[in-house]
Order: structure tokens, then sequence, then C-alpha cells
């Protein structure tokens, strides 16, 4: 009998166990038809029967929604009710009996010009900034500590926090305010507001990891804050659940896992960092400054380390002696510690006395002759005058810089796993709301504009991507802004679900939306 044996390699073998990968999801031009994703409109004003109540075009909206039910609009409120109202939406603080009454005498002979005038008094009030600066902190997840177990402070993370308010009090247009916060350092690398806006990206939590910490921890920990980054700028500015596509594509909306790792290149390529708050030509002639002050200060404290060091070698035992003498044990506990320090007992009683035995460098000067003492001093003298030249230090935020002007090399993960890397991948963005114009056209006119030799440019090319009107999301961002500032005045959206637009979102309400839909 004849027994035939086969050979396979086992990569071939392993193939017919190996189910095969489903197919990446591919974005269509229905897909791009979701009603957030579509260009801005004007809609049709529709016809209401209540004329005399229209006061502006939202005003229809709400007019024709109602006359649909059969319903009328609640009497108007009165003066007093209507300036609290006010105060407590725009500033979030009561007003005085005094303002009260104020208002209450404007209104009732100037009852429109009142009330707008209020209004503009309200806005230009340095409290409307750190009252509506609150709700986009708790979108920005911004805290003053990094949360998690350490929960270290945050002592310059509140730079970042004045630029939320200072950008609402001087109304700062809402595209520079996205931009500056995703890559503010290489579209203005010489203002210092535009700089502290990246801590957009670095206020998620975060782990100051030790030393001794295994390389894997330390890489799960960063892929786990990119995702932190990356899904946080998809809700807060594009109302879109990205973090669902770290593993798999978007079980709902047109994300695929590869529009997801393609847009965290932008992210990948740097990390948070106590960024200067200064301009470019600040910043060199600090480093020039530093560095040659560094060389100075090498210069005077080298002789000086050396000069101890010997001092060390020649007297540390008669110094550590000494410290025992001085303690209040037996005599035959200071002869144990001195001639067997190697004793059970006598490690014992070092262990205990470790604080009083330890010998610092002033220690060593009794053992000194005059002359070493002398140079001692000048030596000391001479560091201390070097210490007293170190250029003031640049002031510092809590923000994002790049490692570099070379990309990382960042690749599309199975399931999220950084062990299972596929393939690398280019920085791109969001398949589904990017037309007409590459990643590619973007990144290539942000490096053509930079001013930096120390950035990729790439978190400047989303940037600019996100705030398309024309060829990317920039509908989609305007629209998610508005619906929040509608949430925070009216108690909720015309899209509830504030921080979802995708295809899993609550309906905008209808005839508001509607409207510019039909006519899109």
């Amino acid at each position: 009998m004849r027994i035939l044996v086969f050979y396979m390699s086992a990569a071939a073998l392993a193939s017919l166990f190996v189910t095969a990968a489903p197919p990446e999801l591919v974005v269509t031009d229905a897909d791009r038809t979701h009603w957030s994703y579509l260009p801005l409109a004007i809609p049709p004003l529709p016809a209401v029967n209540n004329t005399a109540s229209v006061r502006t075009p939202v005003d229809r909206f709400i007019l024709a929604r109602l006359e649909e039910r059969k319903l009328t609009l609640t009497p108007q409120a009165g003066a007093r009710k209507l300036v609290r109202r006010i105060y407590f939406d725009l500033i979030g603080l009561p007003p005085t009996p005094a303002q009260v009454d104020l208002f209450v005498r404007d209104f009732a002979e100037h009852s429109a010009s009142a009330v707008a005038s209020l209004v503009d008094q309200l806005l230009a009030s340095p409290h409307y900034g750190e009252r509506w600066a609150r709700h986009w902190l708790d979108v920005a997840r911004y805290a003053d500590s990094d949360g998690q177990e350490s929960d270290a402070d945050r002592p310059t993370a509140y730079h970042y926090r004045d630029f939320i308010i200072h950008s609402l009090n001087e109304d700062l247009p809402f595209d520079t305010f996205v931009r500056w916060q995703l890559a503010g350092d290489e579209l203005e690398p010489d203002n210092p507001r535009a700089i502290a806006a990246t801590g957009f990206i670095a206020a998620g939590t975060h782990a100051a990891l030790p030393d001794n910490l295994m390389e894997e921890e330390r890489i799960r920990t960063r892929f786990n804050e990119l995702d932190d980054m990356i899904a946080t700028t998809g809700s807060a500015m594009l109302g879109l659940t990205l973090g669902c596509a770290r593993c798999h594509d978007h079980k709902y909306d047109p994300v695929p896992r590869r529009d997801y790792y393609r847009m965290l290149c932008a992210f990948n390529g740097g990390d948070r960092a106590e960024v200067p708050l200064a301009t470019l030509d600040a910043i060199r002639r600090y480093r020039d400054a530093n560095g040659e002050w560094k060389k100075q200060f090498d210069s005077a404290k080298t002789p000086l380390d050396d000069l101890l060091r010997g001092a060390r070698k020649a007297h540390e035992t008669e110094a550590r002696q000494a410290k025992i003498d001085g303690l209040k044990i037996s005599d035959g506990e200071k002869t144990l510690l001195k001639n067997d320090p190697e004793a059970k007992e006598a490690k014992t009683l070092a262990k205990r006395y470790s604080k009083e035995l330890k010998v610092e460098d002033k220690d060593l000067r009794t053992f000194l002759s005059d002359e070493e003492r002398a140079e001692w001093d000048a030596r000391e003298k001479t560091l201390k005058a070097v210490e007293g030249r170190k250029p003031q230090s640049l002031p510092t935020a809590l923000g994002f810089a790049d490692f570099g002007p070379k990309p990382r090399e960042t690749f599309l993960l199975a399931r999220g796993d950084f062990h299972a890397k596929s393939e690398p991948v280019e920085l791109g963005f969001l398949t589904a709301l990017t037309r007409g114009k590459t990643p590619a056209d973007y990144w290539e006119s942000a490096r053509a504009e930079s001013r930096r030799s120390d950035s990729t440019q790439q978190r400047r090319a989303l940037a600019e991507w996100m705030t398309d009107l024309d060829h990317g999301p920039g509908a989609l961002v305007a629209r998610v802004i508005v619906n929040r500032v509608w949430q925070h005045h009216f108690g909720q959206g015309l899209v509830r679900t504030v921080n979802d637009f995708g295809a899993r979102c609550d309906p905008p309400t209808p005839n508001y939306w509607n409207g510019w839909r039909a006519s899109s």
C-alpha cells in the first residue's frame, strides 16, 4: 500500500482556516444625501395667518407649526419677567432691583428698542463670555486636572479656557474659532491666543506614566488618547460619533474604518505639550539665549562638582562617623555602626536613623582646609552669578505640538488593535463629506503657506477642510453649532441629539429644517 504525503507551507495551511475579512465600506452618492450632509440653502418662508406676530423669519416657522396644530402664542411676558429671563439667559446672573426698574421704565416707553438695547448691553458684558464659554468647555471636556488615578493639576490649562471666553466676548468668527482649536499653532504661529486654542486637543483625560511601565502599556495609552482626540473632534464639531470606526466600519453612518485612521494621521504627528505663548522670533531668541546660558552654567558647575566629589571621596567616612557620634544611642550601637555596618542590627539602626546619618555637602566643610573652603566658596559664587543670568522663561500653555516636520507612520489597525497593523495610511478626511477637493490638495496648500519648520501642517489641512463650505463639512459644522446655541437658549435643540447628526439622530424639528431639505 502506498501512502502519499502532501507537504504544505504553514501559511498555506493557515489560509484554510482564516475567515475572509469583510469588505470595506464604500461611500456612495446616496450616503451623501443624508439631510445634515447637504449644502446650506435658504428655505422658503411658510405663509402664516398671524402676520402681526412675525418679527423675524424664524417666527414664521414657529407660527406655521402652531397654526397647523390650531394653537396660538401664549401672552407676551411682562417687563419684570422678561428682564430676568434675558439676564439669566445671556450672563447667568439676575438683574439688580435698580436694573429691573430701569428696564421696566424703558420698556413702557419703547418696548421693542428696550429689549434690543438690553440684549446688546449684555452681549457686550464680559460676563457673557464667562457664561457661554461653559457650554463649549463641556463639549471640549475641559478640566483643570488630568483625571484618572493621579489627577495631576494642569496649572497652565486656564489659557484655553480664557481663549474661549475672550473669543465669545470679542465675536471671533466661528470658522476661525474652529480652525485655531485644531491648528492655531500652524495657522498663526505668532499669535499666543491661537497657540493656546490648541488646548482643545489636549483637554482630555491623561495619565502621567511611570518610567518603569512596559512599552505595550504606553502604546495602548497613546492610542486611547488619540481616540479621545478624534472622537471629541467628531462629536464637538461634526456632530458625528467617529469613535465607532476605531474598530470597524461605522454601523450606521458612512464612516469607513479607513477614514478614521486617515484622520488620525493629523493627531498622530504630535502630542500634548507645554507650548510657548510667544512669537516664533521670540522663541528663537529665547532658545539661542538659553543655549548659550546652559553652556556657561555647565562650565561653572563642573569645577564645583569636581571639588565636591573629591571632598566626599576623601571625607565622607569621617563625616558619617561624626554624625554617628551625635546620635542618642548607646556607645555599643555607635561602635557597631562604625565598625560592622553590614551586620543585621547595624542595618536596622542605619535604616531607623537614615535621615540623621545622611551626609550632605555642607557636612564635609569641617574636614576641609582653609584653602579648600575658600576655593569652594569661590566656585559656588561663580555658579550663583551664572544662575542669576538665566534668561526668563517664556509663558506656556497646555496645548498641542507636532514632534517635527515629518509625519509619523500611521497604520490601518484590525479591530483597533495596535498589534494588528495591516497597511500604512496617509492623511485623509471623511469621504462622505469631501467633494471636489482631495485631502492631498488641502495638505499641499497648508505646506505651501507654512511658516513653521517644526510641524507637519496636517492639522492645518484638517482645520481648512473642517470649515470648507464648498468642498468639506462646513455646512454640517455650522448646523451643529447653531443647534447647540438653540439648545441652550430654548432647552432643547432643533435636533435633540446635539452630538449626533448621523443616520440614527433624532430628526430635525419639522418645518424649520425640512424647508431647506426640500429646496436643496
